[in-house]
């Protein structure tokens, strides 16, 4: 085990299905690789039993913190949110709907430090329905082509170094968030790891928050910002 140290945030919206699992899965994974952690889980306006189930996991283990919010304020305020309340040497967001195995952490976790971050990308897409994985895959062209990168997943986990990550700026508050901070990496001129993974597909149940209204808003406004950070660091070269 290295002498590293990780912040997990996990935002969870009616997760109640999924959230027990997925802290006992993120649980495993970390205490075989890192020395110290914590778990911040940003319980964001549920509406049925994620913060009881929540806090009676907390009584058994000091390095969960909880933040509620009265009303769902979404994703991207939930990720900025925990980065700021972050204190270890490394940050990660892994949602509460449970989409990855102890195992699939534990072998992305161990190749932490092969790189300035890590992005991973979905080894088994199919399991998505056809039209997620059709507007993942225009998403995804989009930003390469606009940015001249070559990603394989914009929305993919990534593993940050916190002291790093809390100096980015961040404006997006949908599912924008990610792409956000993996541009200011790339143009920063960060190497990064691209590791494939499974993705289990919400195995307790509950519908995706991907395809709401206001989440395709924030997308859409995220990809005008994005090409306007791109030129930003364009100026600066």
């Amino acid at each position: 085990m290295k002498e590293q140290s990780i912040s997990i945030i996990m935002p969870a919206l009616n997760e109640e299905a999924n959230i027990e699992a997925a802290l006992k899965n993120v649980i495993g994974a970390v205490e075989k690789n890192f020395t110290d952690y914590e778990i911040i889980v940003v319980n964001d306006g549920s509406a049925d039993g994620t913060q009881s189930i929540v806090q009676k996991i907390m009584e058994a283990n000091p390095r969960i913190r909880l933040i509620n919010h009265p009303s769902p304020r979404n994703i991207g305020v939930c990720y900025r949110e925990g980065r700021d309340c972050a204190r270890m040497e490394y940050c990660v967001m892994i949602q509460g709907d449970n989409v990855f195995s102890e195992e699939t952490l534990i072998r992305v976790f161990s190749q932490l430090g092969e790189a300035d971050f890590i992005c991973s990308y979905w080894k088994n897409p199919e399991i998505r329905s056809w039209t997620r994985r059709l507007i993942s895959a225009a998403y995804t062209g989009v930003l390469n082509f606009m940015l001249k990168e070559n990603i394989r997943y914009y929305n993919g986990m990534q593993i940050h170094r916190t002291d790093w990550l809390k100096h980015v700026e961040l404006t997006s508050v949908g599912f924008g968030y990610q792409a956000e901070v993996l541009v200011h990496a790339l143009k920063q001129g960060k190497k990064y790891l691209q590791i494939p993974v499974d993705c289990m597909e919400r195995p307790g149940g509950g519908v995706t928050k991907v395809f709401k209204l206001q989440n395709i808003k924030s997308v859409l406004q995220t990809i005008f910002h994005l090409y306007a950070v791109r030129k930003s660091y364009q100026k600066e070269i």
